[in-house]
């Protein structure tokens, strides 16, 4: 869950770190800033091409295809694009977002805390530049060939560290043995970005240096051939075993998989246990109506959850586009004012959305699954009480059992699909009809005042009931529904 925190902080602090408003705005198809010139505030750029040869004296939110940074920017800089080259001066922090982001080593960072921070597919500090501050980045590759002075965070598939660095290297890569490189390169190759990727895995050259504690997380052992100050610490991530080869292992081995299996099931247990009490905790009432719908309606939840999981794409898809058509709109209208401020809020209420959408439709709905599982297996194994308390003995059962099963081979991840989809359209079912029932009117009841009006209601149905007070002493033949 560490990269999905770390996008959302990125995303938020590349929309909105500053309350700052764009003094000028340059969009076109090849934009330059010339050497010769210099803007003073802040900057909005939206460009084919980008070349800053000049001087900002301020912050530049662009956007383009490629870009390169020649001159002096004196605050920081965002950037969302193809491919950025850094050759100049950035006077506080580099946030980028895009496929290839290259620091060179004639780049210079103006402030002793300047970080580095890149959501890419790679991210290049070649030897010879320097990060005063930290590296953060979430990317297929880190290639840290500079020196950084204090920390590096990286979450990715390949990181190679040969250059220097100052503080604590965390870092979770991926398994060495599982290569899909060529594929990855094959498919840049009609965008000819200026990128070489390597194949996955920690590497630490000869040449690099660790001032603090390295500690990685991956599949295997990582290839470290410099002597480094600590002992570097590994945390090895066990693979769900495949059962299909159980047969043919001895009994030490069967014990060792089967062993992670359950490793693997209780993490799941736990994690969706915990979102589930704290759901019955605070919305007990909640989670009643969605579990009715999966007793009563299960093919029409299924239904449901599947056309609302295809929906929700198209509609982020939507939600993406109206952002880049408002942009270029405030662009075309010089708003400057209203294109941060819109970046701000659009970016804000996508990501949230988004977020809380697939916290509920990947959580949330496998917990209601393993609720109402839960609860049909207790009552047709040991009866039900009909107590509060048995709620959370419902759930602790429907969940420990589903984390079992989806773990599976096979038939595992296709259990998983349909307690996704049957879990999200039971509370899509439960939305719509909550919003489509009409509210109830209470119409005040009026006692006659005159025998006319008393005429005016209904005669009461006959019952065999006892007399209530007050209707002993009337006299014989006395009907006020029908005497004239």
């Amino acid at each position: 869950m560490r990269w999905k925190w770390l996008l959302l902080i990125f995303v938020l602090a590349l929309l909105g770190a500053h309350a700052v408003s764009a003094r000028e705005i340059v969009r076109g198809d090849d934009c330059v800033i010339g050497a010769d010139q210099t803007i003073e505030g802040n900057v909005f750029v939206l460009c084919r091409t980008l070349v800053l040869d000049g001087t900002v004296n301020g912050n530049v939110f662009g956007a383009a295809f490629t870009v390169e940074i020649n001159g002096r920017v004196a605050g920081d800089l965002y950037m969302l694009a193809g491919q950025t080259d850094v050759h100049g001066h950035v006077g506080r922090d580099l946030l980028f977002a895009g496929p290839v982001l290259r620091v060179h080593p004639d780049a210079v960072f103006g402030d002793v805390r300047g970080d580095l921070i890149s959501l890419s597919l790679s991210t290049e500090v070649f030897s010879g530049a320097r990060i005063p501050g930290s590296i953060t980045s979430l990317s297929y590759q880190l290639l840290m060939g500079g020196e950084v002075g204090r920390e590096v965070s990286f979450w990715g598939s390949a990181l190679r560290i040969d250059g220097a660095v100052a503080g604590d290297v965390d870092a979770a890569v991926g398994d060495p043995e599982v290569s899909n490189v060529s594929q990855l390169q094959t498919l840049l190759v009609p965008f000819r970005f200026d990128v070489e990727l390597i194949p996955p895995g920690l590497l630490v050259t000869e040449n690099a240096t660790v001032g603090g504690q390295l500690t990685y997380t991956s599949t295997s052992p990582g290839q470290i051939e410099a002597e480094l100050e600590q002992v570097p610490v590994f945390n090895p991530i066990i693979n769900l075993p495949d059962f299909s080869q159980i047969n043919d292992l001895d009994e030490e081995s069967n014990a060792t998989w089967f062993m992670a299996y359950l490793i693997v099931a209780a993490r799941e247990f736990i994690t969706l246990s915990l979102i589930g009490l704290i759901v019955i905790y605070g919305l007990p009432r909640a989670l009643q109506a969605p579990v009715q719908h999966i007793r009563n309606r299960p093919l029409n939840s299924l239904g449901a959850g599947i056309l609302t999981f295809i929906l929700s794409i198209g509609l982020w898809v939507v939600v993406l586009l109206m952002i880049v058509l408002a942009i270029l709109l405030f662009a075309a209208l010089r708003l400057g004012d209203l294109v941060v401020v819109g970046l701000m809020l659009l970016g804000i209420f996508n990501i949230g959305g988004a977020s809380a959408f697939y916290f509920v439709a990947i959580y949330v709905s496998r917990v209601i699954v393993g609720l109402a599982a839960g609860r049909l297996l207790v009552r047709v194994a040991l009866g039900d009480e009909g107590t509060a308390r048995m709620v959370y003995v419902h759930l602790l059962v429907g969940i420990g059992l589903l984390a079992l099963l989806i773990f599976l081979p096979v038939v595992g991840s296709i259990l998983n699909a349909l307690a996704l989809a049957l879990g999200l359209g039971a509370i899509m079912l439960t939305i719509t009809q909550q919003r489509g029932l009409p509210q109830r009117q209470i119409v005040p009841v009026r006692l006659p005042t005159a025998p006319e009006d008393a005429r005016k209601i209904p005669p009461p149905i006959v019952s065999e009931e006892p007399r209530r007070p007050g209707m002993d002493n009337l006299p014989a033949g006395f009907r006020w529904w029908d005497n004239d």
